[in-house]
């Protein structure tokens, strides 16, 4: 997943600072910075979109279709504005980016939480023999490419591009965990986000939580 890239200059940055600090203190020069803000705010998102045109011919002339529907869907999307508050359980508007964070995770670990299953007795099975490299080399091979990383930031393709050292890695890696059953404590680690599926944004039930996991570990688990 690519990074968005900065359209707002410097410049006007510095004058969204500047605006700010007169605000409440000098009310002429906070309507003055004000007008000259929204004027920067106008030039840039109008070079952002010059930017993009020129972009959009580049990859069209190279036959790069998969990128330039990327970049026709980035600018026909609809404008989504990033709430910073968030109710709590009790209904209380929390706006520090602590406690937006900490709600997050206490929504996501009851929403989650796997109360199915308490108080069954286990079933044994016999364990069959460990996984073989060739069986690891071909969930590699079918990994799909392109696809977003998870909390180690590391893509599918390079899983591929490592060739047998990565293979023989991760066979060892497999084959260790089939052994003694025991999972990498980072391979537990997931990336929520929150996407919008309702009007109210304060509510976290009104968002679809997605959660993103690294490639290792579902790698492993279709080899296993």
């Amino acid at each position: 997943m690519q990074k968005k890239k900065k359209w707002t200059s410097d410049e006007t940055y510095t004058a969204i600072r500047e605006k700010r600090e007169a605000k409440g203190k000098d009310n002429n020069r906070y309507q003055e910075l004000k007008a000259e803000v929204q004027r920067k705010l106008r030039v840039d998102k109008q070079q952002q979109l010059e930017g993009m045109c020129v972009e959009l011919e580049a990859v069209n002339s190279k036959g790069n279709y998969r990128q330039l529907f990327q970049i026709v869907k980035s600018m026909t999307r609809k404008f989504q504005p990033c709430l910073q508050c968030i109710q709590s359980a009790t209904g209380e508007n929390l706006t520090e980016a602590a406690q937006i964070a900490d709600r997050w995770k206490g929504y996501c670990e009851d929403l989650y939480s796997d109360e199915e299953g308490k108080g069954i007795e286990q079933e044994y099975w016999e364990q069959e023999p460990p996984p073989l490299c060739s069986e690891v080399a071909r969930v590699i091979h079918q990994r799909a490419s392109r696809k977003t990383t998870g909390p180690d930031e590391v893509p599918a393709e390079l899983f591929k591009a490592g060739g047998e050292t990565v293979l023989d890695r991760m066979h060892g890696i497999c084959v260790v965990i089939w052994e003694t059953g025991e999972w990498p404590e980072e391979w537990t680690f997931s990336t929520f986000i929150p996407l919008t599926k309702k009007d109210d944004l304060k509510k976290c039930a009104n968002y679809r939580t997605i959660a993103l996991v690294s490639h290792a570990p579902t790698t492993t688990l279709c080899a296993l």
